[in-house]
């Protein structure tokens, strides 16, 4: 073994080397050396100190990264929730997706009107997916449908009109116009502009004036034969059955009956995995793989990774979360419809029940937004929903109201890992243009904020 000498050149060389070393062992030290743009060339031995600096940096790079996935789910400082999931990564949460991705309208609101907020909406980033072709209303609904179309939206939801034809009720001036667009029905232009309708099975059979049977078959069936692309919704599933958060496996179930194949199902759940804005670009494929999987198999419903693509937030609460709230108002609770019962007539007859369960779900106040869709997302977890998509009227201070939504997003996906993003819907009132305008503006804000700073603090508003 050779004898190094004190004060030699071969000395120095090495003390410089284990210098540097100590130097760079704190991965602080390589952050304050490397942001100045330093560079370094190592002499002795050049290979060896590359690749361990190399190596620094990249546990450097990925402690930055679990730090960041740590920050994004406290989501927000007020929330300041503490990641505890080992089920449900960090790393895969809905943290760079925005809140709000949508902008709604609800039944039997008229389209027309709204066309400039379409406008602002798309151009925010924001999809326009307004209810349309809901109920028979003497041709009314085509005209609707076709509106939402010429104004840019490429989800319609339920749509159930849309299958119109001359024969069935579909008015002159919409052929007309349709003739201009070289199509003889609306669901031929859908098919063309590749605009999504969002078909809510059981929710259409229970409002007797959507005369959902009109077309001689179900309309998912008559959607899905046309080439029309199609998604589902449970819409609001609590006020129906068991009363529970989510009944897409029902759903599911009844395409089956209807005679739709185990590929349509699946592709009708892969249509859903690339058009949701809920979920990030990374995980989507391997939800769209289980779901082609899920087809060529003999698994059950069950296993089928699923997405509810249009449900109401206070329509979806399910009933065990209604009844507390109710006992302790003192209130009677709304007991849901059961589909063997009447109808109800047409959805004012509807909203009159729906009236008297939002009531309740209001006087529990805003701190209770997180309660309720962690509710709702532990049964889509049973039901191996992934995606939920919420439609939304926003109460109280709008962006507290979102900043609660947000809050119950976190957890819907690190305790049940469902993903969620919300539709901003507005209800069909005297003053329904002016509730637009500010919840879009209120909308565009938040989600503004939400991208630019993910703890910004939002408190004066």
């Amino acid at each position: 073994m050779s004898v190094v000498i004190p004060g030699s050149d071969i000395a120095k060389k090495r003390a410089e080397v284990e210098s540097h070393r100590e130097m760079h062992n704190s991965i602080r030290g390589l952050d304050r050396t490397f942001s100045t743009g330093a560079q370094f060339h190592w002499k002795i031995p050049p290979k060896e100190e590359r690749d361990r600096v190399d190596k620094l940096m990249k546990d450097r790079d990925a402690k930055r990264a679990q730090q960041l996935a740590q920050a994004k789910a406290k989501h927000y400082k007020r929330t300041s929730f503490v990641w505890t999931s080992e089920k449900y990564p960090a790393t895969e949460g809905p943290w760079d997706q925005p809140l709000i991705s949508g902008f709604g309208l609800t039944s039997p609101c008229a389209v027309k009107p709204f066309g400039a907020l379409f406008k602002r909406a798309l151009d925010a980033g924001l999809t326009v997916q307004p209810n349309a072709g809901e109920e028979w209303r003497h041709g009314e609904p085509c005209f609707n449908i076709l509106d939402a179309i010429e104004h840019g939206a490429k989800r319609i939801g339920h749509g159930i009109h849309a299958l119109a034809t001359p024969s069935t009720g579909l008015p002159d001036q919409v052929s007309i116009r349709l003739a201009s667009y070289g199509v003889s029905s609306m669901a031929e232009l859908m098919k063309r502009e590749e605009v999504t309708v969002e078909v809510c099975l059981i929710s259409n059979r229970m409002v007797e004036s959507t005369q959902c049977e009109r077309y001689g078959t179900e309309p998912l069936r008559a959607f899905v034969r046309a080439g029309v692309p199609v998604v589902l919704g449970s819409d609001h599933s609590g006020m129906w059955s068991d009363g529970e958060a989510t009944n897409m496996h029902e759903q599911v179930a009844l395409a089956v009956e209807m005679g739709l194949k185990r590929p349509e199902v699946a592709e009708i759940m892969v249509r859903s995995f690339e058009l949701t804005r809920a979920v990030p670009e990374a995980v989507k494929p391997r939800l769209i793989q289980q779901a082609r999987k899920w087809a060529q198999s003999s698994d059950p419903i069950q296993a089928l990774p699923k997405a509810d693509m249009h449900a109401n937030l206070d329509g979806m609460i399910p009933l065990w979360w209604l009844k507390a709230q109710a006992d302790a108002q003192g209130v009677k609770c709304p007991v849901p419809k059961e589909e063997d019962e009447a109808k109800w007539r047409d959805l004012d007859e509807f909203r009159e029940v729906y009236d008297a369960r939002t009531a309740i779900i209001r006087n529990a106040g805003l701190d209770s937004i997180p309660s309720q869709i962690l509710a709702i997302a532990a049964s889509c977890e049973q039901r191996h929903v992934r995606v939920l998509e919420l439609s939304i009227t926003p109460w109280g201070k709008h962006l507290d109201f979102f900043r609660m939504c947000s809050a119950g997003r976190t957890l819907a996906y690190e305790r049940h890992g469902v993903f969620i993003s919300f539709v901003v819907t507005v209800g069909c009132t005297l003053d329904a243009l002016a509730d637009g305008e500010k919840l879009l503006d209120s909308s565009i804000e938040f989600n503004r904020l939400w991208s630019s700073s993910l703890d910004a603090e939002i408190d004066e508003y």
